[in-house]
């Protein structure tokens, strides 16, 4: 079997750096044979790397968070969503353009826990607030693409929470456009982790 290159993926999706196959260590796990293959790791040895994975994506999933405008701090986000977003930051990189419909719904769910009667804009050209031309945008937008159905607006604030929940649920569960494996790990995690549980007691729902 020919030698390992650089930009080849071991156990959960890291990405192999040159400098790793020069020292032919991962975060301190040895992971190369002499003739330069891969050595058969063990889960224990894939879950040290993972979890290294993970803690430097938290720190940019973060920083990348931090540049989303109307959105709650990412340290104040339940903990399972937290995980949520660095996994799909781990598997994806960018999460604006991965996850656009599901922040658009966190966002809005953002402003409405701040400013509980926000309203969005009539239309998108009456000069209201920022706040209510954003959430009309984000309406619109939501109308437009065939991901979690429309989000509509209502009279009733806890039937619009829950409709921007399915909308951030959809959005998780259903990444038509991603491979298989990134598919089955978000619809795992959305099993394993009480992310909808958690948003709801977010926004003081029972």
């Amino acid at each position: 079997s020919s030698s390992v290159k650089s930009g080849a993926t071991i156990g959960y999706g890291h990405n192999i750096l040159k400098s790793e196959i020069g020292s032919g260590k991962i975060h301190g796990v040895s992971f190369l044979n002499r003739d330069g293959t891969f050595k058969d790791l063990t889960e224990q040895q894939l879950d040290i790397i993972f979890q290294e994975d993970l803690k430097i994506s938290e720190k940019a999933v973060s920083k990348d968070y931090s540049k989303l405008s109307n959105m709650p701090d990412f340290k104040s986000l339940p903990n399972s969503v937290q995980v949520y977003m660095t996994d799909i930051w781990f598997n994806m990189g960018k999460l604006k353009t991965e996850f656009p419909k599901g922040l658009a719904a966190l966002e809005a769910l953002n402003m409405i826990k701040v400013n509980p009667n926000l309203k969005p804009a009539e239309n998108i050209y009456k000069t209201d607030t920022p706040d209510k031309r954003r959430l009309r945008t984000i309406i619109l937008n939501s109308q437009e693409s065939g991901v979690g159905g429309k989000i509509t607006w209502d009279a009733d604030r806890n039937k619009n929470i829950k409709r921007l929940l399915e909308v951030f649920k959809a959005e998780i569960t259903d990444r038509s456009a991603s491979p298989k494996g990134v598919k089955k790990r978000a619809k795992d995690l959305w099993k394993a982790l009480p992310i909808e549980k958690d948003l709801r007691s977010f926004m003081e729902l029972k």
